[in-house]
């Protein structure tokens, strides 16, 4: 191996050590295959379904999305004091 390769591998070795603590074959990613992403009206719209009373199942029907996925929604909003416990909990008012 010539000295400039060897250098080269040195450096990566290095920058892997420093940064990459967890390498991505050791590493598991959790609920991946979950879209957290949610646009500031699709926000607006759960909070004021939250407020309805609305079940899971009714949210994540009008949202076309797995429960699971408003599940965490709701977990992000309660621990951002943007919605408040409700009548009926998490799964919300059945009648």
């Amino acid at each position: 191996m010539n000295a400039a390769l060897k250098k080269d591998n040195q450096v990566v070795t290095s920058l892997e050590k420093r940064y990459l603590k967890n390498r991505f074959g050791n590493t598991y990613v959790a609920l991946q295959e979950m879209n957290f992403l949610w646009s500031k009206e699709e926000v607006f719209d759960f909070d004021c379904q939250w407020r309805e009373g609305k079940t899971l199942e009714e949210i994540a029907t009008y949202f076309d999305r797995p429960q699971e996925e408003v599940l965490l929604l709701a977990l992000d909003r309660a621990l951002a004091e943007e919605i408040e416990p409700r009548m009926g909990g998490l799964i919300g008012e059945t009648l």
